[in-house]
Formats: C-alpha cells, sequence, structure tokens
C-alpha cells in the first residue's frame, strides 16, 4: 500500500529491490532507501535530494554506481 510517497508492504527491501531489479528507474543507495531515479533534483556525495525535498543518504561505496545509474537514465530519458 503506498501513502503519498511512503510504501508499506511486509517484502524486505532486499526481495523489493530484487524484484525491481528489471527496472533501471530504481537504486538503494542505502540499505534502508529505494529510490526512483526519476525524483532526483540534487546528486551530492553523501545524498540525494528527491523532487519532494527528501534528503535520501547516500553510501560511499555505492555512489559511483548511483553516478553511472542517473547518468544513464538521464540519457535514456533524453535530458
Amino acid at each position: 500500500m503506498c501513502v503519498g510517497v511512503q510504501c508499506v508492504t511486509s517484502d524486505t527491501l532486499t526481495s523489493l529491490m530484487e524484484r525491481l531489479s528489471g527496472d533501471p528507474r530504481f537504486f538503494s543507495p542505502h540499505r534502508s532507501y529505494i529510490i526512483n531515479l526519476e525524483h532526483i533534483t540534487a546528486l551530492n556525495a553523501d545524498s540525494v535530494l528527491l523532487a519532494g525535498g527528501q534528503r535520501i543518504p547516500v553510501v560511499q561505496a555505492v555512489l559511483p554506481a548511483l553516478k553511472r545509474a542517473y547518468v544513464a537514465y538521464l540519457s535514456q530519458a533524453g535530458h
């Protein structure tokens, strides 16, 4: 069930991310979050800012992969 920008599920984030793995718009920048790359307004060294104003932490180990995924998304989306 989703309310606003939050979804409630009995799945773990790991299993949810596995289900979303075929969709390049979704990325997990931190073990507690899955984000939709469509909603990124700013990408910093330690966080992502989403369109709704939420600041999501980014683990340094995944930052390079997040940057690659975001650039790939932007090039596919024609931005």
